[in-house]
């Protein structure tokens, strides 16, 4: 958890939005930024109280944020992807049955959400195959974090779901993705 931090908060550091004043995607910018330091303090937040297992999941969910705006030319950062080979740092009060149980529910919601979305815009376009690039992603890390989770390793799943599922609302709210059913599951 704390490489994930760490990775989040070098990206911070250096991070430029890339869309000048008069583009009409300065908006979505700003609004992507505006995400990813709302994920970045919750995760901070969580951290200070001594709850480790929803700050990996705040910090890996702002990691998609920021790195499907970099795919889309919002920002521009040294470098992006998700250090997914993290584990939360042990604390004598850590409880594996918590981070399990959010792990399954992640797993599940992640699953759901994959299955109520699609591309946006029109077939065949420029942005239809973004749309379906953003879906593969979150189909990626769905199928990287089941992997590890049935291999015990719910830190890493939970990592990868977070980092999944944040690729998929970036993709809604800037319009590359549509939700057909579950829209409680989105940040829309």
């Amino acid at each position: 958890m704390r490489h994930c931090r760490e990775t989040l908060e070098k990206r911070l550091s250096d991070w430029v939005i890339v869309p000048p004043k008069q583009s009409i995607l300065l908006d979505c910018a700003r609004d992507t930024a505006g995400m990813v330091m709302a994920y970045y303090n919750d995760g901070q937040e969580f951290l200070s109280c001594g709850d480790h297992i929803n700050a990996l999941a705040s910090f890996s969910y702002a990691l998609g944020w920021m790195d499907a705006a970099i795919c889309l030319g919002l920002f521009s950062s040294q470098d992006c992807g998700i250090p997914i080979a993290t584990a939360l740092e042990q604390n004598p009060g850590q409880d594996r049955a918590a981070l399990h149980e959010k792990t399954t529910r992640y797993h599940s919601i992640l699953s759901r959400a994959l299955g109520s979305l699609e591309p946006a815009p029109e077939l065949d376009t420029c942005l239809s195959k973004a749309g379906l690039r953003f879906l593969l992603i979150g189909n990626v890390f769905y199928d990287y974090g089941s992997g590890c989770e049935g291999a015990g390793n719910d830190d890493a799943a939970l990592a990868a779901y977070s980092y999944g599922f944040g690729w998929l609302d970036a993709g809604i709210r800037t319009g590359l993705l549509k939700v057909t059913m579950n829209r409680e599951l989105f940040t829309v």
